[in-house]
């Protein structure tokens, strides 16, 4: 497997899309509380980081998602044994 690719690629891109999406969607003023401002918080960033990186190990969400370039969704057989 290429540096890069695979599943620990996947799982890196669905996290930092969360971080990308939170950054996008802040609009609100930034208050200072304990060092840290209210909408950018390491533990308010991360709440959607860490739901997209979820995803890509959840088997519902892959057998309905994840296909190939022609759009065929991956063999459940896949998913199943990684399951087991």
């Amino acid at each position: 497997t290429a540096v890069g690719s695979g599943m620990t690629a996947l799982a890196t891109l669905m996290h930092e899309a969360g971080h990308a999406a939170h950054f996008a969607n802040v609009t609100q003023p930034s208050p200072l509380n304990s060092q840290e401002r209210v909408p950018t918080s390491v533990a308010y960033a991360e709440n959607q980081s860490m739901f997209l990186d979820s995803l890509v190990g959840d088997a519902a969400w892959r057998a309905k998602y994840a296909c190939n370039e022609d759009g065929t969704p991956i063999p459940f057989d896949i998913i199943e044994e990684e399951i087991r």
